[in-house]
């Protein structure tokens, strides 16, 4: 990925420039909920749930679940993105607000139409030019679900609520039905290999490999850094559980966590 990341540095600068800043949002949804949206195939057990908490919960999604969310008429508040290669763009997801870092794909911010959101974390060469430049401390960590984690800490969230987050596949579906992925879903497969059977959090079989179990083990670690104030919550209801985090539906996070904590998130 070296010249890919090269190309993307270089390319991004005049988005960079132009971007507002993730340390401009610290704290902005400080003790409220947020929900990160992954596109694990749990997603479509629960992801209508959302419609009712548009504009009162702050939900970020990765970018290879915005698909789905479109589909359920959900429009998210803001997507995230750390991939070089990356799918290509909707007029739906150039409408939303796109955090990234500086390796994302350049043919996304090409497309993106509204307010950009820059991570600067490590981020040695922008220090370097650029005057008064704050790093955000933001972790892009092992996946963009992870990067989506840290950016909720970020923004001051209580609970950190885990949907369409699996670290495992079914022998049907490695993704959401009506993700990205299902353009390439064979390949996908092939890729990826049905090469370690395992139990999901219900004792159903479902499939894994090591850099899914190792995804699975950064959030592991991920929680045993969060002050004591911030729960992470493993609401997928489906793939693995994570060890630390809560297990609930998202059903449950709703009537515990957010019905008492809505906020005007416009």
């Amino acid at each position: 990925y070296k010249s890919i990341w090269l190309r993307s540095n270089f390319s991004n600068f005049r988005y960079i420039l132009k971007s507002y800043k993730l340390f401009d949002f610290k704290d902005m949804f400080n003790n409220k909920p947020i929900i990160v949206v992954g596109a694990g195939p749990s997603l479509n057990k629960n992801i209508h749930l959302l419609k009712e908490l548009k504009g009162k919960v702050c939900i970020i999604s990765v970018f290879s679940a915005t698909k789905v969310l479109e589909k359920e008429g959900i429009v998210p508040d803001f997507i995230a993105t750390i991939d070089s290669l990356q799918y290509g763009m909707t007029d739906f997801e150039a409408s939303i607000p796109l955090i990234y870092t500086k390796h994302c794909n350049k043919e996304l911010l090409e497309k993106h139409k509204v307010n950009k959101i820059f991570s600067t974390t490590s981020n040695e060469f922008l220090k370097s030019i650029l005057e008064n430049i704050k790093e955000d401390n933001v972790l892009p960590g092992t996946t963009v679900t992870y990067f989506c984690s840290t950016i909720s800490r970020y923004f001051g969230a209580s609970e950190i609520i885990l949907i369409g987050q699996d670290f495992s596949w079914t022998k049907e579906d490695t993704h959401a039905k009506g993700s990205v992925h299902d353009e390439n879903l064979y390949g996908y497969k092939e890729y990826h290999h049905y090469n370690m059977p395992v139990e999901d959090m219900y004792g159903n079989t479902v499939y894994t490999n090591k850099p899914f179990m190792k995804f699975k083990e950064s959030f592991e670690d991920y929680v045993k850094i969060l002050p004591k104030n911030i729960k992470l919550i493993q609401a997928s209801e489906g793939g693995l559980k994570i060890e630390g985090a809560e297990t609930r539906t998202l059903k449950e996070c709703i009537d515990i966590y957010c019905k008492n904590k809505f906020c005007n998130v416009e």
